[in-house]
C-alpha cells in the first residue's frame, strides 16, 4: 500500500498547478486551510482523500492501493467529510457522489 500511495503522491507533487478556473473563486487562504485540514485526518482517510480526490483514482481503485474493500474506502471517506466539514466549520458534509458509488455516468 505504502508504495502506491507514494508513487500518487509523487506524481501530484511534481504535476504543475492548473491554471484558475474561469470564475473560480478560491482563496488562497481557504486552499491552506483545507490542505491543513486533510493532514489532520488519519492516515488512512489522507491516503483515501488523497488517491480519490487528488489522484482522481476509482474507489476500486483506492481500494486495490490501500488493499481494502471498496465499502472501506467509501467508509474512509464519508468520515473524512465529515471531518473536514467539522474542522471547516461548514454546515453538512458533501454528499456520496455518483463516481463514488460506482456509477458509470458520473
Amino acid at each position: 500500500m505504502a508504495t502506491a500511495l507514494n508513487v500518487a503522491r509523487r506524481s501530484l507533487r511534481r504535476r504543475p498547478l492548473p491554471p484558475p478556473q474561469p470564475g473560480s473563486d478560491a482563496d488562497p487562504e481557504e486552499v491552506l486551510d483545507v490542505r491543513a485540514a486533510i493532514r489532520a485526518l488519519s492516515r488512512r482517510q489522507q491516503a483515501a482523500v488523497d488517491l480519490y480526490y487528488l489522484a482522481d483514482f476509482t474507489v476500486a481503485d483506492v481500494a486495490s492501493a490501500m488493499g481494502c474493500r471498496e465499502g472501506t474506502v467509501r467508509a474512509h471517506l464519508a468520515k473524512a467529510r465529515a471531518a473536514l466539514a467539522r474542522s471547516l466549520g461548514t454546515q453538512e458534509a458533501p454528499r456520496t457522489s455518483a463516481r463514488e458509488e460506482g456509477h458509470a455516468d458520473a
